[in-house]
């Protein structure tokens, strides 16, 4: 059986055309007397995605996504977006954060 589409995202049922991710940072600098950069602290790091594909959406805002290569914390789905047209196939998009230091 051929595999088509992504396959860093799985669900069932559907196409997963295209995937998105990105890793953010708050960051804190520290300056010294002299107006020099002294120290710098990144904190609250997330990671911030989207999923695009067709069939029926598998996602719902406020559920959790398993994605492979973002792992540990929470992962939670902010957004979900399903759309339907006469000439072609109902197409879903979600997207969502992963809080890495969540419990």
């Amino acid at each position: 059986m051929a595999t088509f589409g992504v396959t860093l995202v799985t669900a069932s049922g559907v196409v997963i055309e295209s995937f998105d991710a990105e890793t953010k940072s708050e960051f804190k600098r520290q300056i010294a007397s002299d107006g020099s950069q002294f120290q710098t602290h990144a904190f609250d790091k997330t990671n911030e995605f989207s999923i695009r594909g067709r069939g029926t959406n598998p996602y719902e805002a406020g559920g959790s996504v398993s994605i492979s290569g973002i792992t540990g914390g929470k992962t939670i789905v902010t957004s979900a977006k399903h759309g339907t047209k006469n000439d072609d196939f109902e197409t879903f998009e979600a997207s969502g954060t992963n809080y890495p230091y969540a419990t």
